[in-house]
């Protein structure tokens, strides 16, 4: 009896590994061709300027970007120029929690590493473009189940990466200068 559920636990756990479907987490891959680019230059993302990649998915037809999770998506982020200016390829990446067959709404969002060590620390949710981050178009993707060849984010469109906001040298003395001077007015009131 021990062996006949140990066997059927085994069973389940095997099973259940197969049923997460996967997908094929690349900005080039069959057709695909989707390239950050640096906002507002224009110039495609090279590894140097340390932009990390992340996929976000939910249920199919989700409209709202901000409930998209990275929740059960194996793999973690991925740095963006690696295989070439703009492009990433994160390979196959399981999704917990959708089976192999399941369409799903996915999401890749990126970010600057100066603007924060994760997607969220730069305060982003994948609708707007915030200083240090961007965001791809939503796309509906069927997962591949099982050892079946996981599907390209087909419908993916290229993205711009948004600018840090850093206040030039001569802005912070010019108001440096400011505050020294409404400091020495103050005392010689």
């Amino acid at each position: 009896m021990k062996k006949l559920l140990l066997l059927a636990a085994v069973t389940l756990t095997c099973v259940g590994a197969y049923a997460q479907g996967t997908v094929n987490f690349a900005s080039a891959a069959g057709g695909v061709n989707a390239p950050m680019t640096n906002s507002p230059s224009g110039a495609r993302v090279l590894t140097s300027d340390n932009i990390y990649a992340m996929l976000y998915v939910g249920p199919a037809n989700t409209a709202n970007a901000s409930a998209l999770s990275t929740n059960g998506v194996g793999g973690g982020a991925f740095l963006v120029g690696g295989v070439g200016a703009g492009y990433f390829s994160g390979g196959s990446r399981t999704i917990e929690g959708f089976a192999g067959g399941t369409t799903v709404t996915v999401q890749v969002r990126a970010w600057r590493l100066s603007a924060g060590a994760t997607y969220e620390a730069t305060g982003g949710n994948g609708v707007l473009n915030l200083p240090g981050e961007g965001h791809s178009n939503l796309i509906q993707v069927t997962l591949a189940s099982g050892l079946s060849t996981p599907p390209n984010l087909t419908g993916l469109t290229g993205f711009s990466v948004a600018p840090v906001v850093v206040p030039e040298p001569s802005s912070i003395a010019l108001g440096l200068l400011g505050l020294g001077a409404l400091t020495l007015i103050r005392r010689r009131k």
